[in-house]
């Protein structure tokens, strides 16, 4: 059974049928490395992970994406991550990819009770460590609030939900909301350093993704008291970074809250060149950093050269 977001009519039949097609291309490649897909029933709702296991001794690594974005987009980071983890284990958002939203709908509580059932489910009751991206970021660091005693390690890449007013949340708002596919234009002009040569085939693609039931359901429905408070952020008791490009510009406002709420042993990394989404232009540099730091925090002998 595929998500509400699969089962929308398409915005284009061939170009739906182009990016089907590549997504399936990706997949061939990550299961010729190891890795496989799986889904659950999960309090009565499917939910889709790809797994993969790693030849490496640092724990299992959760990877968790942004918002319109799946697992498999995160794809080029996997396979260096598991030369060093044991497993992998990437999980598509509710209401993302092919996870199906929660009949009670996008609401953030929802949301955050079958994400938290899902990890349980796909990782089993050993210790991990989690990254996050984005609202990815956000369902990590809600995530390890809840469980603090499971999550080894948490790994922040422009986490998002930090704590504004009305006003600034309206604006948010709409410098993601990509009502049309010109606004989808300006999203990834903001998205990359440079938009890659396909950009006048992906902008149609965003927009239709941004205007899936399950997405605007989301984006409608979180005000600004579902965003994260301040004492949930302080109290992030395990070692965590937070990764933040100088090239981001979609939740660069944000970074100031993080740093100043974030507790006093958490590292923040605002390397130059970095964008909000770095594993799109820069995996093998984001994944180096993950591994790094997880080597650092975790005790183990391998650290990146």
């Amino acid at each position: 059974m595929v998500t509400q977001a699969r089962t929308q009519k398409p915005y284009n039949e061939p170009m739906q049928t182009l990016f089907q097609l590549l997504e399936q291309q990706v997949l061939r490649i990550l299961r010729r490395h190891g890795f496989y897909r799986r889904r659950a029933e999960i309090s009565g709702h499917w939910v889709h992970a790809i797994e993969g296991k790693g030849s490496g001794s640092l724990p299992t690594l959760v990877v968790v994406h942004g918002i319109s974005a799946n697992a498999t987009e995160l794809a080029r980071m996997y396979i260096p991550l598991k030369a060093h983890f044991q497993r992998i284990v990437a999980l598509d958002l509710p209401g993302h990819g092919w996870s199906e939203a929660p009949q009670a709908g996008m609401r953030p509580e929802p949301l955050v009770d079958l994400f938290s059932a899902a990890v349980q489910h796909f990782v089993g009751p050993e210790p991990f460590v989690m990254f996050g991206n984005s609202l990815g970021g956000l369902a990590a660091i809600r995530y390890a609030g809840r469980h603090p005693e499971t999550v080894q390690a948490l790994i922040l890449s422009s986490p998002g939900g930090a704590a504004m007013s009305e006003a600034d949340w309206s604006e948010f708002k709409q410098r993601i909301n990509n009502h049309t596919v010109e606004a989808a234009r300006h999203f990834l002009n903001r998205l990359y350093r440079k938009v890659p040569w396909y950009g006048p085939l992906l902008a149609p693609y965003v927009h239709h993704r941004f205007n899936t039931p399950a997405l605007r359901s989301l984006i409608d429905q979180i005000d600004p008291h579902d965003l994260l408070r301040p004492e949930e952020v302080q109290q992030l008791a395990m070692p965590t970074l937070v990764i933040w490009g100088q090239q981001d510009q979609l939740l660069t406002d944000q970074l100031p809250f993080f740093k100043a709420y974030l507790p006093a042993h958490a590292e923040v990394d605002e390397p130059a060149h970095f964008t909000h989404c770095p594993y799109l232009e820069d995996p093998l540099e984001l994944a180096e950093k993950v591994i790094n730091y997880t080597t650092k925090v975790i005790h183990t002998p391998h650290a990146v050269s």
